[in-house]
């Protein structure tokens, strides 16, 4: 495999940059403002879900594993994220 070129390198650095900034940087703000810190983490969670479905919908293939990881993905941040939040099951409880 050869190594990346400089406008590779540029283009990786740029959106390292962009991660950074704009995604936590948004998740910030978005908490400041009063968004709970559940729900920014859900949202967060979602976007390997939209990567998918926008490359599909834009001609890109995925792989088999694409499909399968994020549909398992999704669901087990939604349950980490409202799991400290629901009851204790009857049974726990004393």
């Amino acid at each position: 495999m050869p190594a990346p070129s400089w406008a590779q390198w540029k283009a990786a650095g740029a959106i390292g940059i962009l991660l950074l900034s704009c995604g936590n940087g948004g998740v910030t703000l978005a908490e400041h403002a009063g968004v709970a810190s559940g729900v920014a983490a859900l949202a967060v969670a979602t976007v390997p879900l939209f990567t998918l479905v926008f490359g599909r919908f834009f001609g890109h293939r995925n792989t088999r594993l694409n499909g399968p990881v994020s549909a398992l993905a999704w669901p087990a941040s939604a349950c980490s994220t409202w799991a400290p939040t629901c009851r204790p099951a009857r049974w726990a409880r004393r």
